[in-house]
């Protein structure tokens, strides 16, 4: 009787031991989950976007036994609004197919999301453009190519810094003639005019970029709005705005996005640095934001390359961030708080077992 007494005070010391780790291992899960559901709602649940992939290049994304899945955007080219007041806008259409539209952020959505290739979403609050639901827009689509006679796509637009100052220039001056600032309209239009000089791009050679080429005129209903800064996180833009339509699992014909997701992040850099066939070490020092590179000339290598790999690409980094730090997945956290109370509650038993063993001894 006395030696079952002896064990209670164990018991009760181990239940409340067990008790506390389940506590501080579900607020720590806990805190988890909700960085890792702001992250998806305000990026998407993408880990990698992979920019401007070539229709043919589409089955390998889908095939790759990394991915725990894959979904594509297709883009459709630039475009301008036919019977337009503001005719020097440029729009950019992509196609979602509808595993996209599920897994990308697009919070500000108001209406619906379109549900056939016809139906397309418009910027909320566009600047000059009074459209309502149900509205139909008249669009020329085509190509559009660099001074060099490149086709250009938003993503060349972001990572060709080749005439990067006179696109900040512009839309500089764009705001400032917005606002009416005469002060900054004349600063901005002095140092467009410098940076043009500077690249040697003439604005004849500018008007010519801005012309859209092959153009096929397309008519679309507007079933809903999203914000700017919401198609722009998921759909790179630079000079144009985005727009979304509807596209099937099949037939890509554009500019392909693939948004993945990754089975396993324990080893996601090397992943990525393979499909885009760059240095896998000098890849996770990138990502991993390292300050250990041997000199200057290291890292500017290291970015040259990721700037002429395969594919630009798009990192979801705090998604990744945090879904590294479990083990089974934001939906199965559960699993880790039973296997932790496991582990901590078996030693904690193990040590008040073996300090009991040596009270007895003495």
């Amino acid at each position: 009787m006395e030696k079952k007494r002896s064990n209670i005070p164990v018991i009760i010391v181990i239940t409340l031991a067990a008790m506390f780790l389940v506590g501080i291992t579900l607020v720590g899960l806990k805190m988890i989950k909700k960085e890792i559901d702001y992250a998806e709602k305000t990026e998407g649940k993408y880990h990698v976007a992979y920019y401007d992939i070539a229709p043919n290049k589409v089955d390998e994304f889908k095939k790759n036994d990394k991915f725990e899945s894959v979904y594509f955007s297709d883009g459709l080219g630039y475009a301008k609004l036919k019977n337009s007041a503001n005719k020097e806008d440029l729009f950019y259409v992509n196609a979602m197919t509808k595993e996209a539209f599920d897994n990308v952020a697009l919070n500000s959505l108001e209406g619906k999301l379109p549900t056939n290739e016809n139906e397309i979403l418009f910027l909320k609050d566009k600047e000059g453009y009074k459209y309502k639901i149900g509205d139909k827009i008249s669009l020329k689509v085509g190509q559009r190519k660099d001074k060099d006679g490149k086709i250009l796509t938003p993503v060349k637009e972001i990572y060709d810094t080749t005439d990067g100052d006179i696109r900040d220039y512009e839309a500089l001056l764009k705001d400032a003639k917005a606002n009416n600032n005469q002060e900054e309209i004349k600063e901005y239009e002095e140092k467009l005019k410098a940076a043009k000089k500077e690249k040697g791009i003439s604005d004849k050679e500018k008007e010519k970029t801005n012309k859209i080429e092959n153009a096929k005129d397309m008519e679309y209903t507007i079933v809903g709005f999203v914000e700017e800064s919401d198609m722009t996180t998921s759909l790179l833009s630079m000079e144009s705005s985005p727009l979304i339509t509807f596209s099937k699992s099949e037939g890509f014909k554009g500019n392909i996005t693939a948004y993945t997701r990754y089975k396993d992040l324990t080893n996601w850099p090397k992943i990525t640095a393979d499909i885009i066939g760059v240095n896998a070490d000098g890849f996770d020092k990138y990502v991993h934001n390292a300050n250990n590179y041997k000199d200057d000339s290291e890292y500017d290598k290291i970015l040259s390359e990721i700037h002429n790999g395969n594919y630009k690409i798009g990192m979801n980094r705090h998604l990744i961030e945090y879904e590294a730090k479990t083990c089974f997945g934001k939906d199965k956290l559960y699993i880790e708080v039973v296997i932790g109370t496991i582990i901590a509650t078996a030693i904690l038993v193990f040590i008040i077992v073996t300090v009991q063993k040596k009270k007895r001894r003495y």
